[in-house]
């Protein structure tokens, strides 16, 4: 499996609204940014196949409400 590492310094992946994005086959590890941790979804479609999502972590601002991220769907293989 493939790893994509923010190494703590940035964020992997930020979609925007109404956008699409499917992910199979990673693993997404390390990413640290302010409201984005791994990930900043502000409201597009992003599947997550056969992934692993991995020691992220989102440090919150005044600007953005701290949220948690809600993952449907998933099972162990």
């Amino acid at each position: 499996m493939l790893t994509i590492d923010g190494q703590g310094k940035n964020g992997i992946f930020s979609l925007a609204a109404g956008a699409s994005l499917t992910v199979s086959g990673l693993t997404l590890a390390h990413g640290n940014a302010t409201n984005r941790g791994g990930i900043f979804n502000a409201g597009g479609t992003l599947p997550l196949n056969n992934c692993t999502v991995s020691g992220n972590n989102a440090i919150n601002s005044r600007h953005y409400p701290a949220r948690m991220a809600v993952l449907t769907g998933l099972r162990n293989l």
